[in-house]
Parts: structure tokens; C-alpha cells; sequence
């Protein structure tokens, strides 16, 4: 659990951590050196208290994808999930990913979310919600098409695969898109279900808010898709990456978003993997991104949207 000036959320957090139902786990607070507030003495005291939780301080070189390398390097035990200091987990996260992780044999285990702007817990949902079975190409393909999530807080892994096959988070932000990508290309089964067992918590703190966050987190997205294209050949995921470049930069403000759409570098990506959106944005740019962030306001980012909506179905907030 990497944290940055989080301590008014680690009460909070290792209170969840400590009741979760599955008995044998090892929680690594690591905090960063470039905290400013009390974070580090809080999450001691906690450490102080429960023999579960340990603290680490990250020297803060790599941001967030190398604080989370450091929790790769310094976990012992079969799984990794990488936690949110300011989310709120289900207490069944950790025994129901075990067990539908041991149950299929899978290197991944994926779980819906829920988008939220309070810190309730969650409930123990009761219905039919089904675990989806892919292999890696066709986990790749579910995951291009927002079928599959890209967030590791939502995501249960197999540490011994992580660390045979040598997959690290890229240094910055937004670091759980390329980090996403390489385990699904590297594995054999991975699973999603599709009960909530996360609830991701919208604070005015988020990145998004600032302009200057704003710009730094499109072009960071963007920058993750521009690699991935580098590494992989299927036609298929090198177009839906180019969908999500043009969707990335809708994140940002309307300079930074116009900026990049008229760049040389966003024409000829549309040019080379042409599609109805992407020929869209160049030749109204301004409609596109009113629509696209209308989009990210009213319904993407809504309080109380599931990430896939079959869970509407089922369960009413």
C-alpha cells in the first residue's frame, strides 16, 4: 500500500486491513520519504499494534510504480494486491480472490468495483455473480475493450509468476496500465468476477482535480498506450490503443487536450490505425471533448456505477 501525505486515510485503511476474513496475510505500508505530514508515525504506531502490518520508507525515486516494485521485492508471501490507502475494500477481498484464484489455477484474478464519494463499508453482496475464465490473449482483448479491469488495487496476482517472469510497474503514474498489460500478455489463466469487492473512492484530492494534474495524467495514459504499441503486433490491440490515446487525453484540460490532437504525433497515430472516433476528434475536436467529459462526469466516474453494469441487475446501492 503506497502512501503520499495519506495520513488522515491509515486509521481508516488498517482497519480494514485487520478484519479482513482471511486469516494468514502480510500488509506493507510503504510510505513515502516525501511525505510532509504524520504519515509515517501513524502508520508505525498501527505497525506497533498489529504484527500483520509492516512499514517501509520508499526513497520516492520511481513515484508510484516504483513504490510498488519496492512492495514486489519486499513481500513474502504467494499473492500480491496493491491497496489504495484512501479506498475501501470488501473484508471478503483477500478469502474470495484466494479461493477463486486456487479454484482455476489462475496467474490473475480480477474483481468489479464500485465508484463511490463516501467511505461506508462495503456490503456483502448476495446474488449469482459469475467468475469469467480467460486464457491470456483472450484476457488482453477483454481488458482493450474495458471488459477487464486495469487498476491492481482490484486485482489479486500470483507473486511467484510476477517475479519469474521479472514484471515491474513502470516508474510515474498511471503506472498500472503498462504493469496490466505485460501480466495479462504473460499469463495462462486469469479470472474475473464479477462481484464488488472494492469500493474505489472519488476524493477531492484526486489527481484528476487540478489543471495541471489534469495534463500530467493524460499525457502520462498516453505515454503508457505509445510503449504498449511497441509490444505488441496483434492489429487488433495496437487499434484499441489508439482509441484509448484519443479517450486518455479527454482527461485533460481543453488546452492541453487540444494541444495534443493537433500534434503531429496524434494525426499520424489516427492516420495509421484509422477509426470513426478517431477521424471524429481531429475534425471537431472541442464537440469531442465536451462529449467526452460529460461523459467522465455523468456516467464514468458517477457515484455508484459498478465497472460492469451486469451488477445493476442484480443488487441495488
Amino acid at each position: 500500500m503506497p502512501v503520499l501525505n495519506g495520513e488522515q486515510f491509515i486509521e481508516h485503511i488498517t482497519g480494514y486491513i485487520r478484519a479482513q476474513t482471511f486469516g494468514s496475510y502480510e500488509a506493507l505500508i510503504i510510505v513515502s520519504s516525501k511525505s510532509t505530514d504524520d504519515t509515517l508515525t501513524l502508520a508505525t504506531a498501527a505497525m506497533d499494534r498489529d504484527p500483520c502490518l509492516r512499514v517501509i520508507v520508499y526513497e520516492d525515486t520511481g513515484a508510484l510504480g516504483g513504490s510498488k516494485n519496492m512492495g514486489i521485492d519486499s513481500a513474502i508471501g504467494k499473492y500480491l494486491w496493491f491497496l489504495d490507502v484512501d479506498d475501501v475494500p470488501s473484508l471478503r477481498f483477500l478469502e474470495e480472490m484466494v479461493r477463486i484464484k486456487e479454484e482455476h489455477g489462475a496467474d490473475l484474478v480480477g474483481c468489479n468495483f464500485v465508484y463511490s464519494g463516501d467511505r461506508l463499508p462495503i456490503p456483502d453482496y448476495e446474488g449469482d455473480f459469475k467468475v469469467k475464465v480467460f486464457d491470456g490473449p483472450e484476457a488482453l482483448r477483454a481488458r482493450a475493450t474495458e471488459r477487464f479491469p486495469v487498476t491492481s488495487w482490484s486485482m489479486l496476482y500470483d507473486a511467484e509468476m510476477i517475479r519469474r517472469n521479472g514484471l515491474r510497474f513502470p516508474d510515474g503514474i498511471c503506472e498500472d496500465i503498462g504493469f496490466t498489460y505485460s501480466v495479462l500478455g504473460r499469463s495462462r489463466t486469469v479470472c474475473y468476477y464479477e462481484k464488488p469487492l472494492y469500493k474505489y473512492v472519488i476524493t477531492p484530492t484526486s489527481v484528476t482535480r487540478s489543471r495541471m494534474n489534469r495534463d500530467m495524467r493524460g499525457q502520462a495514459e498516453i505515454g503508457r498506450y505509445d510503449r504498449l504499441e511497441t509490444m505488441f503486433e496483434d492489429q487488433f490491440l495496437r487499434r484499441r490503443f489508439a482509441l484509448l490515446r484519443v479517450r486518455s487525453a479527454g482527461h485533460m484540460s481543453v488546452g492541453g487536450f487540444l494541444r495534443y490532437i493537433r500534434s503531429d504525433r496524434c494525426v499520424d497515430m489516427v492516420l495509421r490505425t484509422p477509426s470513426f472516433e478517431g477521424f471524429l476528434v481531429l475534425a471537431m475536436p472541442l464537440v469531442y471533448f465536451v462529449c467526452i467529459r460529460l461523459f467522465f462526469l455523468s456516467f464514468y466516474y458517477r457515484p455508484g456505477r459498478a465497472f460492469t453494469g451486469g451488477f445493476f441487475r442484480r443488487c441495488r446501492f
